[in-house]
């Protein structure tokens, strides 16, 4: 069980070792005069050796700790880690020794090219592209507030069925309900009537009672 704990240990500080240096700057000599005296102190088998060696090697492309796509070819370049044949987590306490002495350094930019995010509108909500029906009654609504002499062309009334199942062209209605909606001519309740109120008592009285029953009851009232 401990065996087991320490492994996760182990593997829990590499992966948070391997997400500090994911997008690992370029590694660079800063002082090759310490560089010259730090390799005649170490032998040539020693990991500092082998680091500054690679460093210095690297005298066309940035020098990383774990490597990097070339953004121009999309070739990975290695790093460290495969230069050297073994986890950043073993060269790592030299590299933090190397920096703090100021033989090498960091570069200010990373090598490895961060993901672009894709140009917004800057307005919410659907794509203007929606070509459901929702959408393009939306679009006709917006294209006749901008233009209240916009004539619609086929294309621009059609729309998608959901589930693939083909495309449909809005109704007459539905084009001029969203053409006077955005023009402002909808007219809101019931429509006036324009039936004589008198005639349209005497029509409902007829049609309560027959003609002669009326008749009978209006030679009374003389």
């Amino acid at each position: 069980m401990g065996n087991l704990v320490n492994t996760l240990r182990q593997l829990i500080r590499e992966e948070i070792t391997l997400s500090e240096d994911r997008l690992g700057k370029g590694l660079v000599i800063t002082d090759p005069e310490k560089v010259a005296k730090i390799k005649r102190l170490h032998p040539e088998n020693s990991m500092i050796y082998k680091i500054i060696t690679a460093i210095e090697n690297a005298t066309d492309y940035d020098m990383t700790r774990l490597g990097y796509k070339n953004p121009s070819t999309g070739v990975f370049v290695k790093g460290l880690a495969q230069i050297l044949n073994v986890k950043n987590t073993v060269f790592g306490p030299q590299i933090k020794e190397l920096i703090a002495s100021g033989v090498i350094a960091d570069k200010a930019e990373t090598p490895i090219p961060k993901k672009v995010k894709p140009e917004t509108t800057g307005i919410k909500g659907r794509k203007a592209s929606d070509k459901s029906k929702a959408g393009i009654i939306r679009t006709l609504f917006q294209n006749w507030q901008d233009n209240a002499e916009y004539e619609p062309t086929e294309d621009d009334v059609t729309y998608n069925i959901p589930k693939g199942l083909g495309t449909e062209k809005l109704s007459d209605e539905d084009i001029t309900k969203t053409k006077n909606s955005a023009l402002g001519l909808s007219k809101r309740g019931r429509k006036a009537s324009s039936v004589d109120p008198l005639l349209a008592r005497v029509n409902r009285a007829l049609s309560e009672e027959p003609l002669y029953e009326v008749y009978r009851r209006l030679q009374k009232i003389k």
